[in-house]
């Protein structure tokens, strides 16, 4: 009888050690004072196996050991439990970062396409490119089995479509660049060439104010609010001359009409064909009173034959 009690209260020790409060994992208060209940109990046990006197010793030996094993077990339960969920975490926080990683790398080949089209040439590729990421559909990312790459390329093409490789060529080779990039898309869409304001062009006596998308604000050419005419101004009376400064006033922050009404102050007198200088109000493609089509393309051709800027699916 000695030897098994000897046994059994080494078995209820092991339990205490398993048991013991001196581990960090738990995470509540009500669970680490049940934990000191059960060290206290078992502890108590473990004296009374070693010392006490009593007739009924076989079915108390019983009853202990069922206790120990139940101790063991949910020790053993808890453990496998808590294992379980840190491998679950840990697998979650690498799907997550698998997930962000192809996500950065989806936006990155997009934005190296964009920079490769703005080392070509285009003026506003940076801008262009930041609306597009902006608008990327993020769901599809998170499913990538279902993405369609394709579509996706389309809708960035159709938001950011320029034709730098036509800047500085004949209209005729520009045009066979722009039927063959459509054609990758399977896009159709029509050709329509502007020619290059002239001084000599009707309409010369009109200084373009291009304007946001909403009609309110003058954004200018090149975002900055700066509204320009490309002309020498034959004043009828102090003579030619370039108006404004350099040919460039600054609208930044004013309507449309307080730009032009700036404007035409700067420039009282008629040219010597008896014209005053008048304002063309422009909205960009896609803002108010101008939606933006999918199925055009814009050609600026210059007197000399030749495309000097991008041309765009506007």
């Amino acid at each position: 009888m000695v030897s098994f009690s000897s046994a059994l209260t080494g078995a209820i020790v092991a339990t205490l050690l398993l048991s013991s409060p001196t581990s960090t994992s738990a995470t509540t208060t009500d669970l680490l004072a049940e934990v000191n209940q059960l060290h206290t109990a078992l502890a108590r046990v473990t004296t009374l196996l070693a010392t006490a006197d009593f007739d009924d010793y076989d079915a108390i030996m019983e009853k202990t050991a069922s206790l120990v094993q139940r101790v063991q077990s949910l020790v053993s339960a808890a453990d496998k439990h808590h294992s379980s969920l840190r491998a679950s975490r840990e697998a979650n926080r690498q799907a997550e970062g698998r997930r962000l990683r192809k996500q950065e790398r989806a936006k990155a080949r997009f934005a190296n396409r964009l920079q490769r089209r703005e080392d070509s040439g285009i003026g506003s590729a940076v801008d262009r490119a930041a609306e597009a990421l902006e608008q990327f559909d993020q769901r599809k990312l998170e499913e990538p089995e279902e993405v369609d790459w394709d579509e996706i390329a389309r809708d960035l093409y159709d938001q950011t479509i320029t034709f730098p490789e036509c800047r500085e060529r004949l209209l005729d080779d520009c045009l066979a660049i722009i039927e063959e990039d459509l054609a990758s898309l399977g896009k159709v869409a029509e050709l329509e060439i502007h020619n290059k304001r002239i001084a000599e062009v009707e309409g010369y006596y009109k200084v373009v104010i291009i304007t946001d998308l909403t009609a309110t604000h003058v954004k200018g050419r090149n975002h900055d609010g700066i509204v320009s005419y490309p002309f020498a101004w034959k004043d009828s009376i102090e003579g030619e001359r370039t108006i404004g400064v350099n040919g460039s006033w600054d609208c930044h922050a004013e309507s449309p009409q307080q730009c032009c009404d700036h404007i035409l102050s700067t420039v009282p007198n008629p040219d010597t064909h008896g014209n005053f200088l008048q304002c063309d109000f422009s909205v960009p493609y896609g803002g108010y009173g101008n939606p933006k089509r999918d199925d055009r393309v814009i050609i600026n051709l210059s007197p000399d034959g030749r495309v000097q800027e991008d041309p765009r699916m506007e």
